[in-house]
């Protein structure tokens, strides 16, 4: 009970930063600091990821646009396709939780290779302007899903460290204690998913009829 006020103290001060730190903070309640830190490291990976992938592609190779690589183009199995994908990459992005974040880092760069390289193979065939319009919509929250899913998998593990450099902590904080609030994280993740999964099934459904 004691800790309430300091937790009170620390939501007030969080509400006038980052509204993505302030996000995690309120779903998975760890010091502003480690949130803050374990978004930047994710954010730095997959940026990295995206533009070697990016700048890897070939534009001799086969570039393929929405759907382009499906078996059908029908709603709900296109839906069914893209959910297995994008899920299993969150996942894999998740499971840090198990390996310290060790999983999280190279799931994270595995996803960001892809996305640069089918952005750039996107952007070939259709044009800057198409993608704007027609791509980044539903891709930007997919991506962002899957970045929070690994925001949530690092988490412990940055936690865990800083705790090791905090100086009179006024609630103590461990790996263990941090895993259950990463879970409601990655159920968000889980959402915006779903959500960039229902608009990308949706684009694809109407653009190839």
């Amino acid at each position: 009970m004691r800790a309430e006020p300091s937790l009170r103290r620390g939501q007030h001060k969080i509400n006038d930063r980052s509204p993505i730190a302030a996000l995690i903070w309120l779903v998975a309640p760890v010091p502003r600091a480690d949130a803050v830190i374990s978004l930047a490291i994710v954010l730095i990976v997959a940026g990295a990821g995206v533009a070697v992938g990016y700048q890897a592609f070939s534009p001799e190779a086969d570039a393929s646009g929405p759907g382009g690589l499906l078996e059908t183009t029908e709603f709900w199995p296109v839906l069914q396709a893209i959910l297995s994908q994008n899920l299993a990459a969150a996942l894999l992005a998740f499971s840090g939780v198990a390996t310290a974040g060790l999983s999280t880092l190279f799931g994270i760069s595995l996803t960001s290779l892809w996305v640069g390289a089918s952005f750039h193979a996107v952007q070939v065939e259709l044009g800057a302007a198409e993608v704007v319009i027609r791509v980044l919509p539903y891709a930007g929250i997919e991506f962002a899903g899957i970045l929070l899913a690994a925001t949530a998998g690092l988490l412990p593990a940055v936690v865990f460290v800083a705790e090791r450099f905090r100086y009179a902590p006024r609630q103590r904080y461990t790996y263990t204690s941090s895993v259950p609030g990463t879970l409601r994280l990655f159920l968000v993740a889980v959402l915006l998913i779903t959500m960039g999964a229902l608009v990308e099934a949706a684009v694809i459904a109407t653009a190839h009829p």
